[in-house]
């Protein structure tokens, strides 16, 4: 059975809005996550990680994923990591493209006196991130920043 003009325009249509919702929710995550991110006073802790799941449970987990260093960040050095992860939410675009797997190299902890205020798993290999609060966790996607990331890791030991 052919389809007419008027029912293929018809169908185009109202599959738009579907797709328009998903560049809206990344958009929205994305701003959702810089903003909570400009507010935190926290201090912060970063740590390298495995790129892939643990099998067992030996050793220190970061969200499943195995801890391979960690330290506890300066505060101008975490005003750089938090800039650099601000920026580069904000400068995604769709175009930009999104990726399947994920493989995160950095964690990074956000603490205040109260506990846990948040937890960011960091993949800049596939330019994602997966930010962790209380809720649900808000996923995000990434446009630069790993050069910083690099370097402050280095600074500390972490490379």
């Amino acid at each position: 059975m052919e389809m007419t003009r008027r029912q293929l325009l018809a169908l185009s249509l109202c599959a738009l809005p579907v797709g328009a919702k998903g560049v809206l929710d990344w958009q929205r995550e994305n701003l959702l996550i810089a903003d909570a991110l400009q507010r935190s006073r926290s201090t912060a802790r970063l740590f390298r990680v495995a790129g892939t799941v643990a099998k067992s449970a030996s050793g220190q987990l970061f969200h499943a994923y195995p801890v391979r260093g960690q330290a506890s960040l300066s505060a101008s050095a975490r005003s750089e990591l938090l800039s650099a992860l601000i920026q580069s939410l904000r400068a995604y675009s769709i175009t930009d493209g999104v990726s399947a797997n994920f493989s995160p190299s950095y964690g990074l902890r956000l603490e205040s006196k109260a506990g846990v205020e948040a937890d960011l798993l960091i993949s800049f290999q596939t330019n994602q991130l997966y930010y962790f609060t209380r809720g649900r966790p808000l996923h995000g996607r990434l446009r630069g920043g790993e050069d910083r990331f690099q370097r402050i890791a280095r600074s500390l030991g972490l490379a």
